[in-house]
């Protein structure tokens, strides 16, 4: 019984050692193909939270980003801030972070008509361009 035991424990160690190989391969041959890579958010709603003194999550604002052609350089995002927001600084260490919106809007003018907006809000148009060519350099 206990050489059954044995063999059925090298047996289980092979296949995470055998497992664990085909990952590492797969993780190398994923960094080593050129897959283009974007900094903008995938259109859609995403919600901005940022952590409060005990660090717990505290919702801050939301961000719109209209749907764009497939490829596009050029993009816009809409955010609207809260009177709770803080710009990050060296002063003011928050930790800012995004999550897609459970709400849903229709269009930007869905958006602007129906986004929570009180005394304090701020909003904020991010236009943006997304290319592998740096001004000034060819």
């Amino acid at each position: 019984m206990e050489e059954k035991m044995k063999t059925k424990l090298l047996s289980i160690k092979a296949r995470t050692k055998a497992k664990a190989i085909c990952s590492l391969v797969a993780i190398l041959v994923t960094m080593a193909l050129p897959i283009p890579t974007h900094a903008q958010f995938d259109p859609g709603l995403h919600e901005i939270f940022q952590t409060d003194g005990f660090g717990d999550p505290v919702k801050v604002g939301e961000m719109y980003v209209p749907e764009r052609d497939r490829g596009a350089i050029n993009y816009v995002e809409h955010w609207v801030l809260s009177d709770k927001y803080v710009y990050p600084s060296a002063e003011a260490r928050v930790l800012t972070f995004f999550r897609p919106a459970r709400n849903r809007y229709a269009s930007e003018e869905d958006f602007f008509a129906r986004v929570t907006w009180r005394p304090g809000f701020r909003y904020v148009r991010v236009d943006s361009t997304d290319t592998d060519v740096l001004p000034g350099r060819r």
